[in-house]
């Protein structure tokens, strides 16, 4: 599948000014089908995140790998799940026959995730209003990273929300195990694998993980590998990886 990626051209040149004019006066609560890409077809809040959403070509390498190693029937986990692109993804990648949970405390964020999936009609994803870290606890949310975005903060902020390790939920029967997970939270990565040990060397599931704080990269692969996992990088740089158990 090829796409014709927009983000790659420069908002400063003649084509990049002519391409990005018309977003500027389309409504942010207009609804229209994602153009290309995996997710082609999916109903689209514009205003929910960035254009690279609904154009389709939102981090394409990452929506490639994903397809290529995900199929009907799975049990996925979007742990960060945003707004939803990736959501939809899995949601139509595993299909009727599997589920997938996806996992999000930002307020903002909860809204249109749930809207994403209500205007396309999903039934097979379970919306999870909590943050995954390595314990059950409560913590400080923060906008700091990204209005949009989000991340749990060691600072006193205004919003607390509830964490709780995957270990822990899924022992207590509230998902099921997990065949491929995708993790994006925004530099809490660790906490997360290191809260998922017991589900990770049971289940031994497929994980794209993203890098947002370069000091876990050392001790996130040293785990990984510890436990059995080999590592590949995606795209062009160390931020974004695959593991697979093997």
């Amino acid at each position: 599948m090829k796409v014709f990626n927009v983000s790659k051209i420069d908002n400063k040149s003649f084509i990049g000014r002519v391409l990005r004019f018309p977003l500027n006066v389309i409504p942010k609560s207009s609804r229209i089908k994602i153009l290309q890409g995996y997710n082609r077809n999916y109903y689209w809040i514009v205003g929910s995140g960035v254009h690279g959403y609904w154009f389709g070509d939102y981090e394409f390498f990452k929506q490639k790998a994903i397809s290529s190693h995900s199929r009907n029937g799975m049990i996925a986990y979007d742990v960060g799940a945003h707004v939803g692109f990736f959501t939809l993804l899995f949601a139509r990648l595993c299909g009727s026959d599997g589920f997938v949970y996806a996992f999000e405390p930002n307020p903002r964020n909860l809204v249109y995730l749930r809207k994403h999936m209500d205007m396309n009609g999903v039934t097979n994803v379970a919306i999870s209003p909590i943050a995954l870290g390595r314990k059950r606890e409560y913590m400080f949310f923060s906008d700091s990273c990204g209005s949009e975005v989000g991340c749990l903060s060691q600072e006193p902020t205004k919003l607390i929300v509830p964490v709780d390790s995957m270990d822990n939920l899924l022992a207590a029967g509230v998902i099921k195990p997990p065949d491929i997970i995708k993790i994006d939270v925004e530099g809490a990565e660790l906490d997360v694998i290191l809260g998922a040990e017991r589900t990770l060397r049971q289940y031994k599931p497929r994980l794209f993980i993203a890098i947002d704080d370069q000091k876990n990269e050392v001790p996130l692969l040293h785990f990984l590998r510890a436990i059995g996992y080999k590592i590949e990088f995606l795209g062009q740089n160390r931020f974004e990886l695959f593991a697979r158990f093997g």
